[in-house]
């Protein structure tokens, strides 16, 4: 499942570089951090963290109380100590047996590396835009064995699959059976391998194509019945675009589109109601046009943007982009398929 990371590092520029690294090679790791070791522990206080990285580049009387509170928070805690060898203490720390001592940021190649270890993480790699039927159907005939995590806009869940067959499933509070046919409703989705052994109990041994079959079939019956409470359908579109705030710009990603709104996900903080303009263009179209909106909701990974269209060109442009995603609908998947870029094991 998902593996909490505290990183704590005094210089912010390289505490920043760490969380957007490590971050961005498993979608099972989930980063916080740090500027100091009292801010460390009251993270400690609030979060069930599986591993600590901490940096140490100069001689800090607080830093073996530090290593030392972290190691009675929770027994067994691996902390990775980045420091310099020339660190007065350097010999002392590493006779700790839960302290894994790295120099430095040398290789950050080799931090990722013993962070996944000591995790239990085997990452196969991710896609995007897959359609998760089709890719369920090409984990049983392959037999394979691995912790799948489904992610889409608002929500993720989690499937375990041993040699093709389903053995367990959790999204939010639903388990089992329940689990996996909400999962499967999600039209598009984002899926993130893990191929490291796992010790999670049989919930319950089942085929995945009678519950993709059934999970499609509720899906269609639910699409019929909410097509007319529409007020315009949304449409699964991966797109980068750029956001002005005031006069910053950033940025994002576009993930789903109407002639309403869309759904964006960005790194930086945004406020509700905020008034934006994006930047919707489409190369591969050769269209572009700028969109007022409002930000109407906020999740943890992005924003929902009301659109105020203003012309028919704006209206043209979106509609544009409507046709091209549902013309691409499902060819990520299908390339997938046939690529398996991810599989093997």
């Amino acid at each position: 499942m998902i593996k909490n990371v505290l990183i704590v590092n005094n210089d912010l520029g390289e505490l920043q570089i760490l969380d957007h690294f490590l971050g961005s090679q498993s979608g099972f790791l989930k980063i916080f951090t740090a500027v100091s070791h009292r801010e460390g522990l009251q993270k400690m206080e609030k979060e069930e963290i599986d591993l600590v990285v901490v940096k140490i580049d100069r001689f800090e009387f607080g830093v073996a109380r530090f290593i030392s509170h972290c190691s009675k928070k929770r027994v067994g805690l691996k902390i990775i100590v980045l420091a310099g060898t020339q660190v007065p203490f350097f010999a002392s720390i590493k006779k700790n047996p839960d302290v894994i001592v790295l120099e430095l940021l040398a290789d950050t190649n080799m931090l990722t590396s013993r962070v996944l270890t000591e995790l239990a993480i085997e990452p196969g790699g991710f896609m995007q835009g897959v359609n998760l039927s089709s890719f369920l159907q090409m984990m049983e005939l392959d037999n394979t064995s691995c912790l799948l995590k489904i992610e889409v806009k608002q929500a993720y869940g989690f499937l375990w699959i041993k040699n093709g067959m389903l053995v367990a499933a959790e999204q939010g509070n639903l388990k089992g059976k329940e689990a996996v046919l909400k999962m499967i409703s999600w039209e598009t989705a984002t899926v993130y391998v893990n191929y490291a052994p796992f010790t999670r109990e049989n919930e319950f041994a089942a085929r995945l194509m009678p519950l993709i079959l059934e999970g499609n079939r509720l899906t269609d019956d639910f699409e019929k019945r909410m097509i007319d409470k529409r007020e315009s359908a949304r449409y699964d579109l991966f797109l980068a675009i750029e956001l002005f705030w005031g006069d910053r710009k950033y940025h994002c990603l576009l993930r789903d589109i109407s002639m309403h709104g869309a759904y964006i996900e960005i790194e930086q903080k945004i406020e509700r109601n905020e008034d934006i303009v994006l930047i919707l263009a489409s190369a591969l179209l050769q269209v572009s046009c700028s969109v007022k909106g409002k930000i109407v909701y906020l999740a943890e990974k992005g924003a929902g943007v009301q659109f105020f269209l203003e012309n028919s060109e704006q209206e043209q442009v979106i509609q544009m982009l409507i046709d091209s995603s549902r013309k691409v609908r499902g060819m990520k998947a299908v390339e997938a398929l046939a690529n398996k870029p991810c599989l093997g094991k």
